[in-house]
């Protein structure tokens, strides 16, 4: 059996050009901001958790480099009755919320998807459905609030 050469050009690897790779290396770069940007304030927020209280101001960033890493501070947190009741009700709420959220979302599925309605029809129901997460009923009230509050509402008849 005779092996067979494949030309340079199928193999996949091309040259690109320099737009290209600068536009590649843009984007990289682009990436490593924005990654740096978000992930900075919880580094920052644990460096700080573990440094003795009189190491946080100042020049005091790398562990064991600049500061000698201590557990201290996070003992002293949990060892607080109130901390460790505050962050049970946190779970128990959060919890809650999630499951009355998750049964009433599939119970609401299902029926969208299970059933045809006349009105309102199917596609309204769900756009509607949709809409309450993109723009939640609250932000409705300060537009409102602020209406009444000028002399458009002081009297019922805007005068």
């Amino acid at each position: 059996m005779a092996s067979a050469t494949i030309p340079a050009s199928t193999t996949g690897h091309k040259h690109r050009s320099f737009s290209e790779r600068f536009g590649h290396l843009f984007v990289w770069v682009l990436l490593a901001i924005v990654l740096f940007w978000s992930l900075f304030p919880f580094y920052w927020a644990f460096i700080n958790s573990i440094k003795h209280p009189s190491d946080n101001y100042g020049n005091h960033w790398l562990p064991w480099l600049t500061f000698e890493p201590t557990l201290d501070p996070w003992r002293e947190m949990w060892s607080q009755r109130e901390v460790r009741r505050a962050l049970m009700n946190s779970v128990l709420i959060s919890f809650g919320a999630a499951t009355v959220s998750l049964v009433l979302g599939t119970l609401a599925a299902y029926g969208i998807a299970r059933f045809d309605f006349v009105r309102p029809k199917n596609g309204s129901l769900t756009t509607w459905f949709l809409s309450q997460r993109i723009l939640p009923p609250i932000i409705f009230v300060t537009p409102s609030s602020s209406s009444c509050a000028s002399s458009i509402c002081s009297t019922p008849f805007g005068d």
